[in-house]
């Protein structure tokens, strides 16, 4: 499968991905989001969007705050010059899809 098969799929099930782990998130069962988010790590560990959700659930629990810290130190680093990012990082939550 080429690179834009794999892309093509991986627009699809991001979504279909956060939405699954949205339901746990409005629970606040965080360690059962981190088990659907470790389990698509294979396809998808460079998607920002991806990333950036990991680190939001490792953040909610305890002792996890370093582990986090390696998932935003790339996009803060990556979105350091873009003035918008600072809010959006802020306020990122399960429904960003478009950012592929």
């Amino acid at each position: 499968m080429n690179f834009n098969n794999n892309l093509y799929f991986l627009v699809r099930y991001i979504p279909v991905l956060m939405q699954q782990a949205k339901i746990y998130w409005d629970m606040e069962n965080y360690t059962q989001v981190e088990k659907i988010f470790r389990k698509s790590v294979e396809f998808c560990n460079e998607h920002d969007v991806w990333k950036l959700n990991v680190a939001h659930v490792l953040f909610m629990q305890d002792g996890k705050w370093k582990e986090a810290t390696g998932f935003y130190e790339p996009i803060v680093k990556k979105h350091y010059d873009n003035v918008s990012f600072g809010p959006t990082c802020y306020n990122a939550n399960f429904f960003q899809f478009d950012s592929v």
